[in-house]
């Protein structure tokens, strides 16, 4: 699992997190979180008052601390707000005032989604991500500041496309 790293100095809070929303957390150990996904995969940890439990670690490497500091981006506490999805962009609405827009290409399942199915979203993970039920698609804030289009292998999105199309000749319509 990949993993992308984020200190919080105000907090003293070291996270992991895989870009997924989280659900829920589970505690685990003293200050460790263990945070899962919808269907029970971890996506994250949390770590509460990291520089106490890493000390040694963290104070003793200036480049250590440098990166952990330097991956604490505003990407780390902006949150979703609002969703525009049209046939050809994606936008959402940040917390901190930014809005940002992609080619809807990016995201292969939002783009073979109807306009129904692309407006049934919502915010999870406190708003570290927008999720989409119908299309069962997941968008991370930070994946979109990052400018990353979606991970999903081709195969994979073969696989939820053929099942769509079994599942559109039932009722008679299809959208690709």
């Amino acid at each position: 699992m990949k993993l992308d790293i984020y200190y919080d100095s105000t907090t003293d809070t070291l996270s992991l997190w895989n870009g997924r929303p989280a659900n829920e957390g589970a505690d685990v150990a003293e200050n460790l979180i263990v945070d899962f996904g919808r269907d029970g995969e971890v996506v994250g940890f949390t770590l509460d008052h990291a520089a106490e439990s890493l000390g040694p670690f963290l104070s003793q490497s200036e480049i250590i601390h440098g990166f952990y500091v330097r991956t604490e981006t505003k990407a780390s506490s902006a949150r979703a707000q609002s969703v525009l999805v049209t046939e050809d962009t994606l936008s959402v609405d940040l917390s901190d005032g930014r809005s940002v827009s992609v080619p809807l290409s990016w995201y292969p399942r939002l783009a073979h989604g109807t306009p129904k199915e692309r407006d049934n979203w919502r915010i999870e993970g406190a708003g570290w991500g927008v999720h989409w039920p119908d299309l069962d698609e997941d968008i991370s804030v930070k994946g979109l500041l990052m400018g990353n289009s979606s991970k999903e292998s081709g195969k994979s999105f073969k696989r939820w496309l053929e099942n769509r199309v079994a599942q559109d000749k039932g009722t008679g319509s299809c959208n690709l």
